[in-house]
């Protein structure tokens, strides 16, 4: 199950720093650089594990909290009052949210041996001493990834990349979810 884990983990990252990529617009430089962080991290938890789970789970937090003040930056006194959220602003939330639990679950490896003498289930425990709120942020991120991908998808073509974003976010969230969910 762990090569299958990684290789979600992986194929998440690399689609979301594709999109990125794709979609780049002038000013956008913080997107670029949190996905670059969030591909180096799984590639390096996937295959070398140079740097500790813990300074990934920092960058990747750090990356999500930008996110989340770029969101909050964005707003204009005018629209502060708005209740509705708009599509662009509910994209940015999640992909925010998504940096900061996939980090807290990260964070979740930082006590586990690097050791091939640790067995597939400790490795892949990605959830630390509070399981049940990880788990708990984790499945609300992945629902509302699924239905902001299904609701991106039925606005048409023009939205394709942003669906395709939010579905890899989910992906990636997903694969670091599910096997710690199995293990508890």
């Amino acid at each position: 199950m762990g090569e299958m884990t990684h290789g979600a983990m992986l194929m998440g990252a690399l689609a979301c720093a594709a999109c990125t990529l794709a979609g780049w617009r002038r000013g956008r430089a913080l997107d670029i650089v949190a996905s670059a962080a969030m591909l180096a991290a799984m590639a390096d938890m996937a295959f070398t594990r140079l740097l500790p789970a813990l300074v990934w789970a920092l960058i990747l937090v750090a990356a999500g909290i930008a996110f989340g003040a770029r969101v909050r930056a964005a707003r204009t006194p005018a629209r502060a009052t708005c209740t509705v959220p708009t599509d662009h602003a509910i994209r940015e939330l999640h992909r925010a949210l998504v940096f900061i639990v996939g980090g807290w679950l990260l964070a979740g490896t930082a006590g586990v041996a690097d050791s091939t003498a640790t067995s597939d289930a400790s490795a892949h425990a990605h959830v630390s001493a509070n399981g049940f709120i990880v788990g708990a942020a984790a499945t609300a991120l992945i629902v509302v990834g699924c239905w902001l991908v299904l609701r991106l998808l039925r606005r048409g073509r023009r939205e394709g990349l942003h669906a395709a974003e939010a579905a890899s976010l989910t992906l990636m969230l997903v694969a670091m979810a599910v096997p710690a969910a199995l293990v508890s």
